[in-house]
């Protein structure tokens, strides 16, 4: 199988108000839903995301899966599917391997489900989602959702939202 690695915050989660306010659960619905409907006929969908607010203490581990079990409820409530997810609990000077950019968690999600990384992409809006998945030997999307892209670190592609990256699949054939 071949798969979409998702970040969260701010790809496909609302991440207005960050820092003050962390980024919850209000799904990017507009932006997102009819893509992510596209793409999960042909891909396994993920959520590859950090969320160090555990490590802070700002929020607890279990409240962390159940923000990320609610997202994967609203989406699956406008008919997509997430197969599953996975976050990095550590602080942002932590050197565990399973926080982005580096790949542990996409080497475990790929181990359990058998997934081949030369059809796969990470999609996210950060400079650390492109090294992730350029770490990791995939293709890579920035979404910018109304924000534009300035890192240093190039995508094989900058598109507007995931919507418009599911087209793009769809007019190369991978849709």
């Amino acid at each position: 199988m071949k798969a979409i690695f998702f970040d969260k915050d701010g790809t496909l989660v609302d991440e207005t108000g960050v820092p003050r306010t962390i980024p919850k659960d209000k799904a990017l619905i507009k932006a997102t839903v009819e893509g992510m409907r596209a793409i999960q006929q042909h891909y396994l969908q993920f959520i590859v995301s950090n969320q160090a607010w555990v490590a802070t203490g700002t929020m607890t581990l279990d409240e962390a899966h159940q923000i990320f079990e609610n997202v994967t409820e609203t989406y699956l409530k406008h008919g997509v599917k997430i197969t599953g997810y996975a976050f990095c609990s550590h602080g942002t000077k932590a050197r565990c391997l399973c926080r982005k950019p580096r790949t542990g968690l996409l080497e475990q999600l790929t181990a359990w489900y058998h997934i081949e990384k030369e059809d796969s992409w990470f999609v996210g809006n950060l400079e650390s989602d492109v090294l992730t998945g350029k770490n990791f030997g995939i293709k890579t999307c920035i979404v910018e959702n109304g924000k534009t892209y300035c890192g240093k670190e190039r995508p094989d592609i900058i598109l507007a939202d995931v919507n418009t990256f599911a087209e793009y699949l769809r007019t190369r054939g991978a849709l």
